[in-house]
């Protein structure tokens, strides 16, 4: 990959950087682009692009906050984010495979139906210049936007733009028929792999099998997050996925960093291959 050039931010970004500099004083931001990887063979299917922000000292900020502090500044301040950091993710992908970019709806959401059209028109222009991208929806919904949400769904795949549907089966995460119609790939939050274990109480062989079921019937792909071991990997296999995900796969991770909004040169973005380490809050959290 190239080294990262500098995303000017736009008149409009001021304000949204301002909030999270202030709250966590944030110095840099990046992607880390995690693989997607054939459960079977190993084979590469493509990365999912990740947010990631560095304080001053180097330390990681966890995005869970990052966002939560965006969804509380009003005027688009989080739809501003979102489409700035997505500009960096298609820019800064790895040239094989699909790209997995997260979108929460409620950004989308916030606009109202008038102005909806015209949040997915940006969308679209930003997602455009990178063939083989995917619309990963995250499930950072409120429960009462379950109406927009499905509205956004519908016209994102109207659009002809592919869809995934995360965190399937995490707690507080709520399942929409509609958007799991709608949808190419089905990614099942990690939460399934604990519940493996027969004497946990959400054990539910039955539920996992008919979800994965209905995945291959309809012609969906079906991806387990948060794979850490080879024997996640077997029972992810043993279970009937396609696609794995997870720190297993550390080592083809790719790392891309910049300043926030500074006339710094960037940082070269790390190549697969190399060790990196874990991030300093363990397993990775939700975020955009």
């Amino acid at each position: 990959m190239s080294t990262l050039r500098v995303l000017r931010p736009r008149s409009q970004d001021p304000g949204w950087i301002h909030t999270i500099r202030e709250l966590y004083a944030i110095d840099r931001v990046g992607v880390e682009y995690q693989p997607l990887i054939e459960a079977r063979d190993g084979g590469l299917v493509g990365y999912e692009a990740l947010a990631r922000f560095q304080d001053a000292q180097g330390r990681q900020i966890p995005p869970d906050r990052v966002f939560q502090a965006l969804h509380g500044t009003g005027a688009g301040g989080l739809w501003v984010a979102e489409l700035t950091l997505k500009r960096l993710q298609i820019a800064h992908a790895p040239a094989d495979g699909l790209v997995f970019v997260n979108v929460d709806p409620c950004g989308l959401a916030e606009a109202g139906s008038d102005a909806l059209s015209a949040r997915l028109d940006e969308l679209e222009r930003v997602l455009a210049p990178r063939p083989g991208v995917v619309v990963e929806l995250i499930e950072n919904t409120d429960t009462t936007h379950a109406t927009v949400v499905d509205q956004v769904t519908r016209d994102l795949a109207g659009r002809g733009i592919t869809l995934a549907l995360d965190d399937i089966g995490a707690a507080g995460a709520f399942l929409s028929l509609p958007q799991v119609s709608r949808v190419a790939y089905l990614k099942f939050d990690r939460s399934w792999i604990t519940t493996w274990d027969q004497n946990d109480p959400g054990h539910d062989p039955a539920l996992l099998a008919a979800l994965l079921s209905y995945a291959r019937q309809s012609g969906k792909r079906s991806v387990l997050e948060g794979v850490e071991t080879p024997e996640h990997q077997r029972l992810a296999v043993q279970a009937g996925f396609d696609l794995v995900q997870g720190f297993l796969f550390r080592e083809r991770f790719v790392h891309a960093t910049q300043p926030l909004a500074a006339e710094a040169p960037p940082r070269a973005a790390r190549r697969p291959g190399a060790r990196l380490p874990t991030p300093a809050w363990g397993r990775a959290p939700r975020f955009s």
